[in-house]
């Protein structure tokens, strides 16, 4: 069952390019508000007709897609003339172009407009109908929530024809809906990330590669809105026709920081749409002093740059970035994945809860991760590296260091160009711990004596109360 929907326009107007002292270059003007009379082009000049049609209250019924939609007019004359153009000739062709209207009769409508569809008139006959597929356009201006569907009528060649409304043509828009059997799309929300005040441009491309659709059809972003603490717009990149470099703009609101976001539009191109939510992180960047400084982050993502001075940084909630700078600071990372980064100087880092990264820095550091699993990075000097809870990833660095695993299975690095011996106090095969190198060091080329893993002549670790002949290639990870 097909359901048709019928329009007419909400507001005609016809633009003159070259006429009344104008010049004939390609821009409107000269604006007629409320007439449709004549389509020529002449040596001199241009007249086109347009209409524009309310369609912000139309809806596509549920369960529906668009088959088809068609604009129509008739031809009510042939001896039309002017602009350079003799009367009684007449256009091989009429084209339909199509734009975003606003229901204001505008000159620059007559400029933006891009071709839909072409009729033949080399024939033309009085009653003649054109009838404009127009069927894409419509389908692109329904999925993105325009409010009008702008249609202009321009020869294509020398010549001209009447479309008088007020006899026998009414430009009309016809749409055309049916049950569809095609799968709708799925939108799959998404992440992004920006600063304070700063502008974040996302490649549509990026946001279509977890949405999916089981037809196979080509996914596009028909439509963004809904932007919360912020801006957001729809660039085609100066290629309408073509959406692969289409991007898209968000713009948060001054001085805003925390969680904005957006929806988008996802169209198969063949009626289904589904929306999704990009959410915006904006972190709060808190900034410290030459001083001693105790500074404390939110329940959102933070920023949080200790400088001079022997520093307490706290995240809390969110992911985020504590870096400690100069001076012997502790640095907690809180709730959320968070990255912790040390100074110069001896510093204690807790990772807290979330799979965290901690880098100690130079200085003779702690690095505690805490509930999940994460990578510790020791640094120049010698550390102590506690992964506690989860699967952790323990890296001394350069320096003898300490390294607790903790419950899970926990992977410890080896340093084949180390000069020094590190200790492992924990290592335990049941849990599934795992010793790893880059690829330079292999199992081949270590050794085992009692708790130590030797590499020549050197003592790489020593494993408490673990007898490493018991270790072979399957316990060995290399990267």
């Amino acid at each position: 069952m097909t359901n048709t929907f019928s329009f007419q326009p909400e507001t005609t107007f016809e633009v003159i390019d070259g006429g009344f002292d104008g010049e004939f270059d390609g821009t409107g003007d000269s604006v007629f508000p409320g007439n449709y009379f004549t389509v020529i082009l002449g040596s001199n000049g241009e007249a086109a007709e347009f209409a524009e049609f309310d369609i912000g209250e139309f809806s596509i019924p549920e369960g529906e897609i668009i088959t088809s939609a068609r604009f129509d007019v008739k031809i009510t004359g042939l001896e039309v003339g002017g602009l350079g153009a003799s009367f009684g000739d007449n256009p091989d062709s009429i084209g339909a172009f199509g734009y975003a209207g606003n229901g204001v009769a505008d000159a620059s409508d007559f400029e933006t407009g891009v071709l839909l569809d072409t009729e033949d008139t080399l024939l033309p006959s009085v009653g003649q109908q054109l009838s404009f597929d127009v069927t894409d356009f419509v389908q692109n201006l329904v999925n993105g929530g325009e409010s009008f569907a702008g249609i202009g009528l321009r020869a294509l060649e020398l010549g001209g024809v009447a479309v008088d409304p007020s006899s026998v043509s009414m430009p009309t828009l016809i749409i055309e809906t049916a049950p569809s059997n095609n799968n709708l799309p799925v939108a799959t929300d998404d992440v992004v990330t920006t600063l304070k005040n700063i502008a974040v441009t996302i490649p549509v491309a990026n946001l279509l590669v977890n949405d999916t659709d089981s037809d196979g059809d080509t996914l596009t972003i028909a439509a963004v809105n809904n932007a919360v603490d912020g801006t957001v717009v729809l660039n085609d990149s100066g290629t309408p026709d073509d959406s692969t470099d289409d991007t898209i703009i968000f713009t948060p609101n001054q001085d805003f920081s925390g969680n904005a976001n957006f929806e988008y539009t996802l169209s198969d191109r063949q009626g289904g749409t589904d929306v999704g939510l990009v959410t915006v992180i904006i972190p709060n960047q808190i900034d410290g002093t030459k001083n001693d400084d105790d500074l404390e982050g939110t329940d959102s993502k933070d920023i949080i740059l200790g400088f001079e001075g022997n520093d307490i940084l706290k995240g809390l909630g969110g992911d985020d970035i504590l870096k400690g700078g100069e001076g012997k600071n502790e640095l907690s990372g809180g709730f959320g994945d968070d990255l912790l980064f040390g100074g110069k100087e001896r510093d204690i880092l807790f990772g807290n809860e979330g799979n965290d990264f901690l880098d100690g820095g130079d200085g003779e550091n702690q690095l505690n991760g805490g509930i999940g699993n994460d990578g510790l990075l020791g640094g120049k000097n010698s550390d102590i590296l506690i992964g506690d809870e989860g699967n952790d990833f323990l890296n001394g660095g350069a320096g003898a260091d300490i390294l607790t695993g903790g419950t899970g299975a926990d992977n410890f690095y080896l340093d084949g160009n180390s000069s020094t011996k590190d200790i492992i106090t924990d290592f335990n095969l049941g849990e599934g711990d795992k010793l790893t190198s880059f690829n330079n060091l292999l199992f081949r080329d270590l050794s085992f004596s009692g708790n130590d893993i030797l590499f020549g002549d050197k003592v790489l670790a020593t494993l408490e109360g673990f007898d490493t002949t018991f270790l072979n290639e399957s316990h060995f990870y290399t990267i």
